[in-house]
């Protein structure tokens, strides 16, 4: 049929001129944050003779398993999800998100986020501004000759002798 020729075409531009458009927003679903200082007083207490190092590796330890318990759920959640893209991080005990989705879908993701247990608050990606950069000026004038206490202390027959 001559006439149906290209239609599927027009639909499916129909179509897309329909669906709600995309729009990348980028947030952080923030979790209770552990304390790095408490954490370091438990390695203490456990390992008192341990060496700084260990302690340290103890206290990373701990941090990276409590991020990973409490983000766990939403991790979860946003592996469920088509358009979402992110990136957890465990020394601030956040999960960055990037979604791809409608703003519908997006506002609907956040509100299942924020009910989940541990999660403190979704905050929006900061954005900051570049610093312009100030107007060149020329550098101050270099001395021509040197310093009198320099010239005192005879530097310039040492450097002589250096050089």
């Amino acid at each position: 049929m001559p006439f149906l020729e290209g239609f599927h075409t027009v639909v499916l531009a129909a179509f897309a001129l329909m669906a709600p458009a995309a729009v990348a927003e980028e947030f952080y679903v923030v979790f209770r944050t552990p304390d790095p200082q408490r954490a370091a007083e438990e390695a203490q207490a456990r390992q008192p003779e341990a060496a700084a190092e260990a302690r340290s590796a103890a206290v990373i330890s701990q941090l990276k398993q409590e991020a990973q318990v409490s983000q766990a759920e939403a991790l979860r959640l946003l592996k469920r999800q088509r358009r979402v893209r992110f990136e957890s991080f465990w020394l601030s005990n956040r999960i960055f998100v990037r979604c791809d989705a409608s703003q519908r879908d997006c506002d609907r993701l956040k509100q299942r986020l924020r009910r989940l247990p541990g999660v403190v608050g979704i905050e929006p990606e900061k954005e900051y501004p570049l610093i312009e950069p100030i107007e060149k000026r020329p550098a101050p004038p270099v001395p021509q000759a040197v310093e009198w206490g320099v010239q005192m202390i005879k530097a310039p027959d040492v450097w002589a002798l250096i050089i």
